[in-house]
């Protein structure tokens, strides 16, 4: 039931980077922000993000990756699930600033709904000013597909646990890039409680 709000601001020189991995996991209303400057030649912006909303939780994530200089590389994934009377907003948005030739650019958002009461919004954008770069944006937005749960039902796996897989599985693009062990298992436990 709780609030939780974060913002992120980052401004990446020459052939720096910076590699983000962010879970949302469950607050009552939860706010993701991030300005991503991608000032220097050749500087790269990597973004994990996963959220796990239920009940009547809020997420509400906007990220912007601003590519000024020259082959810079950025990418964004986000992978969520809702369930419930969840709602969701995620507005993704690569900018291609003037002076950013030879850039590119690239996010993606994978949602699974598991009820038929979420409300979801996938906003991708990408905005450019300048004539050589190269950018590409989607989403996939899903249910559980009935022909799969048949199949794993025939295994011996029940609806239940073929659900519980599939979150997992969602959620898993970023609990795998956490090292500490410890704290996988934690999330893990958390995940299968809220379940």
């Amino acid at each position: 039931g709780f609030v939780h709000a974060d913002d992120l601001g980052v401004s990446l020189a020459e052939r720096s980077a910076l590699t983000l991995n962010q879970m949302e996991l469950g607050g009552g209303r939860n706010f993701a922000g991030l300005q991503a400057e991608l000032q220097g030649r050749g500087s790269r912006f990597l973004s994990r993000t996963c959220y796990l909303t239920l009940g009547d939780g809020e997420t509400d994530v906007n990220y912007n990756a601003v590519q000024r200089g020259r082959r810079t590389w950025c990418s964004m994934s986000f992978d969520g699930v809702l369930r419930d009377r969840g709602k969701k907003i995620c507005r993704g948005t690569i900018d291609f600033r003037r002076g950013s030739a030879g850039s590119a650019g690239d996010e993606q958002e994978n949602v699974l709904l598991l009820s038929d009461s979420v409300e979801n919004q996938s906003i991708p954008m990408i905005l450019c000013e300048e004539e050589d770069v190269e950018g590409r944006h989607g989403a996939t937005i899903g249910r559980l597909d009935e022909q799969m749960l048949f199949y794993l039902e025939t295994r011996g796996i029940d609806a239940k646990a073929a659900e519980e897989m599939m979150v997992y599985a969602r959620l898993g693009t970023v609990t795998r890039e956490i090292r500490d062990e410890a704290l996988q298992q934690r999330i893990n436990e958390y995940i299968r409680s809220r379940f």
